[in-house]
């Protein structure tokens, strides 16, 4: 008797993507329910003033490398691996997208596709025309390329540890490395901090995070963006911060990569722990 239905990848490092343990093959009936509790399980967060969010987590909703960010009205889907997109992208989870959401685009951004590809939509013709979606994360505003933007546009993995942020930063300054479009950063000047300062190798990514700071009405003089190098920034410090934050890029991209990746990760961290000052 089957001990498993699974996704079968010939080509990827993993090989299974277990489906279901029944005995009886999962139906379209099956996703439509892991759909379902998968957006019951995120209907909270109405409810604390968001509209960004992920709705399917992969494995985590028992959806094998499925997963979905909401954007207000735009639903972005990324696949993990070809096998995974031939067996998720078709009609069906388009048509339950378009009937149980309020997405008015859906944008596929799997990493094996070069440019983002454009499912559907009620108001453009290629993904280059949508516009920067504007969302709400636990009352914060963010506007989101999520066309441009690395990953489907946003971390959303971090809401929680961006909220710890707000709560600890009233008095503090605050640095942020590897800042991006300034999320931690914001959340601190919301939380009340004196002195935000956002580091980011990528020109556009820092003023975005001063654009998402002053779309808070926080004060302008409050928030520094600026691009540099993190490394070079930590080699000659300027100051010292109440509170650093380093949130690094995925630096390894195969497996011979490892072992110089862990040696810029502690490089970092170590660096980053002399900037703050002692208490």
């Amino acid at each position: 008797s089957p001990l498993a239905w699974a996704i079968f990848d010939p080509v990827r490092p993993l090989a299974l993507r277990i489906l279901s343990t029944q005995k009886t093959e999962p139906t379209w009936q099956t996703w439509e329910e892991r759909f379902g509790q998968a957006q019951q399980l995120r209907a909270p967060l109405k409810r604390r003033d968001t509209t960004g969010y992920r709705l399917f987590h992969g494995e985590g909703d028992r959806l094998p490398g499925l997963v979905c960010d909401l954007y207000d009205r735009i639903a972005a889907l990324q696949f993990d691996g070809e096998a995974a997109h031939s067996f998720w992208c078709r009609d069906e989870l388009l048509l339950w997208l378009r009937k149980h959401t309020q997405v008015h685009t859906i944008l596929d951004k799997s990493r094996f596709h070069n440019t983002p590809k454009l499912l559907y939509s009620e108001q453009a013709s290629s993904p280059q025309d949508i516009a920067p979606a504007t969302i709400r994360e636990l009352g914060i505003t963010f506007l989101v390329d999520v066309f441009k933007g690395q990953k489907t546009g946003f971390f959303f993995d971090q809401r929680e540890n961006r909220q710890y942020i707000r709560e600890l930063s009233q008095g503090l300054s605050v640095l942020n490395l590897f800042s991006y479009t300034g999320g931690f950063s914001v959340y601190a000047g919301c939380g009340g901090a004196t002195q935000v300062l956002s580091v980011d190798i990528a020109q556009a990514a820092v003023d975005a995070a001063h654009h998402n700071w002053l779309l808070n009405d926080l004060p302008p003089d409050l928030h520094q963006p600026l691009c540099a190098d993190v490394f070079e920034f930590l080699a000659s410090p300027q100051q010292r911060w109440d509170v650093v934050i380093v949130d690094p890029p995925s630096m390894p991209h195969a497996e011979e990569q490892k072992d110089r990746a862990i040696q810029k990760y502690t490089e970092a961290f170590a660096l980053a722990a002399k900037c703050v000052k002692p208490h």
